[in-house]
């Protein structure tokens, strides 16, 4: 069962190739960052705050940290974090465009992964057709759902904020 005080908004935003790229929507999950551990997976081009740690496979992105797949870099992590940003491809032809037909690896797993390297009381931004993308079952609770409506023929598409509650995973 959800809380019942999870806080439901809409934003108007144009897509782009890279999905914090409008302003508006930068300024908005920038808002949301908690505490001084801010790590960016798929970081892309945005720069969201001055503190994030930034991982993307692609070479020619601006101020990465860690060029490498994510999951290469959760293997050698030895940090946690307080803020988690998560915006994979969100499907296959957002793969192909993004990282050059590479894809990134299996969601589940990586969900997984990422959970474990989060704080208790950390959240995970994350961006996507799906509402609850990590879930009660890895130890998260949704706080937050933002609807991004960028009108037209485009599918309006969500940014949410979970936090971890807890350390089991169920």
């Amino acid at each position: 069962m959800y809380k019942e005080n999870i806080k439901i908004s809409m934003v108007r935003s144009p897509c782009y190739r890279y999905t914090f790229q409008p302003t508006k929507l930068k300024e908005l999950v920038a808002s949301k960052i908690e505490g001084n551990k801010i790590l960016n997976l798929f970081a892309g081009k945005t720069i969201l705050h001055p503190l994030e740690v930034r991982v993307d496979c692609d070479a020619t992105m601006p101020n990465i940290h860690y060029k490498m797949k994510v999951e290469d870099f959760l293997k050698i992590n030895k940090e946690t974090w307080n803020t988690i940003i998560y915006d994979p491809p969100w499907n296959a032809r957002k793969a192909r465009e993004k990282y050059a037909g590479r894809y990134i690896g299996v969601f589940t797993k990586l969900k997984n992964n990422i959970v474990e390297i989060l704080k208790l009381n950390g959240i995970i931004i994350s961006a996507g057709y799906e509402i609850d993308n990590f879930g009660k079952g890895r130890g998260m609770e949704l706080e937050r759902v933002i609807v991004v409506n960028p009108s037209g023929d485009i599918k309006p598409f969500f940014i949410t904020v979970e936090r971890k509650v807890n350390n089991v995973f169920f």
